[in-house]
């Protein structure tokens, strides 16, 4: 389970990770200081993607079917990398989703990579024999955050979310400044 900060690096580790197997089982080299790698028989991903949807399926429905055909065709060399899993629905549910996920992908003999916002999924990692937690470094300095993009051992209960709101003007009261603006220069009219 990879833990940390949105945009500090997770998925790309795990793209890093299914690149690098790709090119060491195609006999190409692989760019690093050092590695150790198993062959895996097949690579299994799931990312949530805007132009998944299928007609007739919600956001958290069609998650849902790529779960379930991850489930049918992950076998016991898979090499699987799974990012944000079930955040279609509400937290309590999605959290429950993600947890029998991760409980069940233990279960395999498979490699799973598996990036959360969940910070309960840390504990539910410790729990499965032969799974590890780990997390993006990063720190705050002067109140501005940092990015370190280094994946350590250990759980972050850091997604700084809000942080990145603020930053970005979306939190209230940037969102409240855009409104505002458009409301002065009579493009929007805004109720008291």
């Amino acid at each position: 389970v990879i833990t940390g900060p949105n945009g500090n690096g997770k998925t790309t580790y795990k793209n890093s990770i299914a690149n690098s197997v790709a090119m060491a089982q195609a006999g190409w080299k692989v760019f690093a200081g050092n590695a150790e790698l198993s062959p895996r028989e097949k690579i299994i991903t799931h990312f949530v993607r805007p132009g998944d949807l299928h007609a007739g399926e919600s956001r958290y429905q069609h998650e849902l079917s790529r779960i379930n055909e991850l489930f049918t065709t992950v076998g016991e060399c898979s090499l699987v990398l799974v990012d944000e899993v079930a955040t279609g629905t509400s937290p309590q549910d999605g959290f429950a989703e993600a947890k029998a996920v991760l409980r069940q992908l233990g279960r395999t003999n498979a490699l799973a990579y598996m990036s959360t916002h969940y910070h309960g999924l840390i504990d539910v990692a410790d729990s499965i024999p032969n799974s590890r937690n780990l997390h993006v470094e990063s720190y705050r300095d002067n109140g501005e955050l940092h990015y370190t993009y280094k994946v350590l051992p250990g759980g972050s209960l850091n997604s700084e979310g809000t942080y990145l709101a603020k930053k970005m003007g979306v939190d209230e009261d940037g969102l409240a400044r855009k409104l505002d603006e458009r409301a002065k220069k009579g493009e929007i009219t805004l109720r008291s």
